[in-house]
This record gives C-alpha cells, sequence and structure tokens, in this order.
C-alpha cells in the first residue's frame, strides 16, 4: 500500500469505506488525523531548526512550532522559565518563556537559535505529499478512516481504525527512537 499524494489517499479512503460520495469531506478527515497525530508524535523528521530576530524582548515563534528541542542565543543555551516566573521584566540574560504564539527573551538577546518539533506538513493542493505519507502510509490511511467513521455515524468500525492508527503512530515513535538512540551506549556528560 503506498500513495503518491493527498489525492490518492483521498480515494483509498472512499474505497476502504466503500463511499465513493466523500471525495469533499474525505480532506477534512486527514486534517483531523494531522492534528491528532501532531499531539502526540515526535521524530527526528520532525526537528527544524530556526534562527528569529528578538525586538523588545519577544520574537514570534516559527508557524510549524510544537515544543521546543533547545534554545539559544548563538554563545550560550537559554534556559526555560514559565511566564510566571519570567515576570513582565525580567533582567537576567539567559533566560525564555514561551507565550502564545511568541518567545520571551531575558537581556539584551537579538537573536534567538530555535532547535524545535514542528508540526506534519499539511496535505493539501500546495503541498501534496510529506515526510509521513510517503514513508507511513498505513498511520495516514487509518487515521483518516478513524476520523471518518463518527461522520459515517458508524461507531463500531471506529474502535478497528483507531486502533490499526494508533498501533502504526506508537511503531513510527518507537523505531525513531530506537534508530536515534541506538548504535552505542549513552554517556552522560559533565555540564561545561
Amino acid at each position: 500500500m503506498s500513495f503518491a499524494n493527498s489525492d490518492e489517499l483521498i480515494a483509498a479512503v472512499g474505497r476502504w469505506i466503500k463511499r465513493k460520495d466523500l471525495a469533499s469531506v474525505a480532506p477534512d478527515f486527514i486534517t483531523l488525523f494531522e492534528a491528532r497525530v501532531n499531539r502526540v508524535l515526535r521524530t527526528s523528521s520532525q526537528r527544524k531548526f530556526e534562527s528569529v530576530s528578538v525586538i523588545g524582548g519577544s520574537a514570534p515563534l516559527p508557524a510549524d512550532w510544537l515544543e521546543a528541542i533547545a534554545v539559544d542565543d548563538g554563545k550560550c543555551p537559554l534556559h526555560f522559565m514559565t511566564t510566571l516566573q519570567f515576570g513582565p521584566v525580567q533582567v537576567n540574560s539567559g533566560h525564555y518563556a514561551i507565550e502564545g504564539g511568541a518567545i520571551l527573551v531575558s537581556g539584551g538577546t537579538e537573536t534567538v537559535n530555535l532547535r524545535y518539533y514542528a508540526k506534519v506538513p499539511p496535505l493539501g493542493a500546495a503541498n501534496p505529499t510529506n515526510w509521513l505519507l510517503a514513508s507511513h502510509p498505513d498511520a495516514y490511511l487509518f487515521g483518516a478512516l478513524t476520523e471518518a467513521e463518527p461522520y459515517l455515524v458508524n461507531d463500531a468500525r471506529m474502535a478497528l481504525w483507531k486502533d490499526r492508527g494508533d498501533t502504526a503512530i506508537q511503531a513510527i515513535q518507537m523505531a525513531d527512537d530506537q534508530a536515534r538512540f541506538s548504535g552505542d551506549t549513552l554517556q552522560i556528560a559533565t555540564p561545561r
């Protein structure tokens, strides 16, 4: 089973639920699956790097931001604080907080380097494929089928598709974790 693009995935969803009349709503099922997978999946394929300019102590987060892996100012790592700890005026350098769609940065930092997990690029007309569809079409198919069943008022089939989709997502995460941490024994370094 392989789908080269979102149109082929939409056609497959119709075949699996034996309804060709749902092509107009199948993209909604795919979007709902993407929202669900973005809440749980954190793989090396989602890791990104971006430098952002800090103006007035804050900078907008990238549009595809999910969560931070590491934040630094080009010289030293910055340390996380909650927005309550950060307060309205944080004069000490070396700290950051996340508030809404922005990163708040202490001191006179002008540029922040973000290593972060990014959302799975959404499928659509402008983006007919992505790394998840290319490598794991089963996750997309069973995820979209899970979202289709409540629409079809077919609760009995939903459990079947959800189990298959969840199993695929867990296997993707497990395989990525194994690949990332394999090859040698983990060494704990002393702080610099």
